[in-house]
């Protein structure tokens, strides 16, 4: 394929990815916004709704407040000889100076004295109870007798009968007691949604027991109210917080449920309410701004895609010519000859693109010498892995303990290091690091290995008169020898050297990571210092160096470790640490048959499990005291 033809459908394909995400971005951006606007629009209206509820309960409470001190209704109340019809009539009189759809009066045990509504026949009656039970559900507080003592006065919402009342209630009283309840309500009906949608644009729809009872909406929705009911009522059931989009007979609309001023919960506060509002708004309606917005874009973008194909070509043409150059040179230099030059022939990018193309080979030449180098350092890394390994004890042992060994190492050569040497004089523990990583610090390891082992073997009486902090002092003069004097090489080695007296004593010397010593009789893992200085910065180290005593007593374990355990890192860069470390080694030393062979494996696992790629050596050595009738075995 020719390149303009390929640059043209590069830039086609780029101003239609743009085009494309445009649309979709600015279509998702209006469609929140649209969303967002309307889910404030049905907060407002929610607030407005609830203002509109208590501003009736307020009238409620004012106009039953007025009849409930009438004269003529105390004395309906408070006599038993006044006949029905008496009561009935009075009872007509006061709802309609009381302007309420209900109204009803109740004795001090909660019989029904009066029940009339406006439309002239007996209304729902309130929920089941005498009036003192009515009165303390509401919160009535019994007080000494005096007027305006106790609070007269309550309102609430009920379901009565499948239709919601908003109600008032007054404590009518005679000589500072109790002589009946007045009942005031107003039936939650189509005007006041009506009402409501004329303030807010909004619809509104008020279920009760899952049936709308009262409802302002367009026609679409009017037409398709069981279906609207359904929707609602499972968005409802599933417990839909803030807007939620319903779909009515293909129509979107975002929806929000308000509740009802003063109806209380059937069955605890997270039950579905008996009744309640829910305010839409169509989302179809709002969304046709972002349509026309969307159908603009895609006329733009066919636009500049045909733009786009033509100022392919024409650059496509001028650039063919330069490209092909590079890629004959491209060709040569694939084919092994680095001996070649392209004319740069401009300051443009093909031009700046040429003399990176000449830089290029000439480092390639530099680059095919250095290859070969490194071709032959990683074979002699690979010797040097193989010496690391074979130095370190294949099966470590020291008499009256059991131990247990491994180095995990590094992609590099490290220069971890630890061994035991058991002789009739004692028996000898190392563990040390040394600086850095490759093939000298491997070296470095070699040589203080050899000579540790060449005093180790020495004979038993001198071995007894010798001490670590001796052996450490001859070690370190030979090392600094060997690496300030000889190589010039500024590398160091981190050592800790312990000698095992017999019957579980040590002595040892040495700076190093701290040694951590499980109590088998308490449970408790001690840290012990290292104090000292490292081998190989000076030619004497004697007044740096202190001894210390240890003693493992029966079932102790003794977890020597490098720095590769504590300072390996997790993902998000949290070392190991010492703390992690001394938990692990309670918890396996402590465990059911615990060997020294257990602990070193599950403080490995724990270590690999927390760092997958290590950066350093990871090396453990672990000595646990046998009892006295198994030491000398294995």
């Amino acid at each position: 394929m020719k390149l303009s033809i390929k640059l043209g459908a590069a830039m086609t394909g780029l101003v239609a990815a743009v085009t494309t995400a445009s649309v979709l971005s600015i279509g998702a951006y209006l469609r929140r916004e649209v969303e967002r606007q309307l889910a404030e629009d049905l907060d407002r209206t929610a607030a407005v709704l609830e203002e509109v509820q208590r501003a009736r309960l307020e009238r409620l409470i004012s106009e039953n407040r007025v009849v409930a001190d009438e004269p003529r209704l105390k004395a309906v109340v408070n006599s038993t000889e006044i006949d029905e019809q008496t009561v009935q009539d009075t009872a007509i009189e006061m709802r309609e100076v009381a302007r309420s759809d209900l109204f009803v009066l109740m004795g001090p045990d909660g019989s029904i004295r009066a029940n009339v509504s406006s439309e002239g026949k007996p209304g729902p009656v309130p929920p089941p109870g005498t009036a003192e039970q009515i009165l303390a559900r509401e919160g009535f507080r019994p007080g000494d007798g005096a007027e305006g003592a106790d609070r007269r006065e309550f309102h609430a919402a009920w379901v009565l009968q499948g239709e919601l009342y908003l109600c008032a209630g007054h404590v009518v009283t005679l000589s500072g007691r109790p002589a009946g309840i007045l009942l005031t309500g107003d039936r939650m009906d189509d005007r006041m949604a009506r009402k409501i949608r004329r303030q807010t644009n909004t619809e509104l729809v008020l279920l009760t027991h899952g049936r709308i009872t009262a409802a302002a909406i367009d026609e679409h929705l009017r037409e398709r109210q069981a279906e609207l009911a359904a929707e609602l009522m499972m968005a409802a059931e599933r417990r839909s917080r803030g807007s939620f989009v319903v779909t009515v007979s293909g129509r979107r609309y975002l929806a929000q449920m308000a509740r009802i001023v003063g109806l209380a919960p059937d069955r605890g506060a997270d039950a579905m309410p008996a009744a309640f509002f829910v305010m839409l708004r169509s989302l179809d309606e709002a969304m046709q701004t972002y349509h026309q917005i969307r159908r603009d874009l895609v006329r733009l973008g066919l636009v500049a895609l045909g733009l786009a194909a033509l100022a392919a070509l024409l650059l496509a043409s001028t650039l063919t010519r330069r490209v092909a150059r590079l890629a004959e040179a491209t060709a040569t230099v694939a084919a092994g000859d680095l001996d070649i030059a392209v004319p740069v022939g401009g300051s443009d990018e093909i031009g700046t693109l040429a003399r990176c193309f000449n830089d290029m080979i000439a480092k390639l030449r530099i680059s095919r010498e250095e290859l070969r180098s490194k071709e032959r350092l990683e074979r002699e890394m690979e010797i040097a892995t193989v010496i690391q390994t074979l130095l370190l004890p294949a099966q470590p042992s020291l008499d009256g303990f059991e131990v247990a060994a491994r180095m995990v190492p590094a992609e590099e050569v490290g220069g971890d290091f630890y061994d035991l040497h058991q002789g009739a004089g004692g028996g000898w523990v190392a563990i040390g690091d040394v600086s850095g990583h490759g093939v000298t610090s491997g070296l470095i390891m070699m040589m203080v290995q050899s000579m540790l082992s060449a005093l180790a073997r020495r004979p038993p009486e001198e071995v007894e008169d010798t001490s670590p902090r001796q052996v450490l002092q001859i070690i370190n003069a030979a090392l600094y020898d060997n690496l300030r004097v000889r190589m010039h090489d500024d590398n160091y080695m981190t050592m800790v050297l312990l000698q095992h007296r017999g019957g579980g004593r040590f002595r040892y010397a040495g700076a190093h990571e701290s040694l951590l010593v499980h109590r088998c009789a308490t449970g408790v893992v001690e840290s012990l210092p290292t104090d000292g200085t490292w081998l190989g910065l000076q030619e004497d180290i004697g007044p740096f160096l202190e001894e210390r005593k240890l003693e493992l007593h029966p079932g102790d374990t003794l977890l020597l470790y490098t720095d590769g355990v504590t300072e390996a890192k997790s993902p998000q860069g949290v070392q190991f640490d010492v703390v992690r470390l001394r938990e692990v080694l309670q918890r396996c030393a402590a465990a059911p048959r615990a060997t020294a062979e257990r602990i070193r494996d599950g403080i490995i696992e724990e270590v690999m499990a927390w760092s997958r790629a290590r950066q350093d050596d990871v090396t453990v050595l672990v000595l646990r005291r046998l009892s006295s009738g198994n030491e000398g075995r294995q």
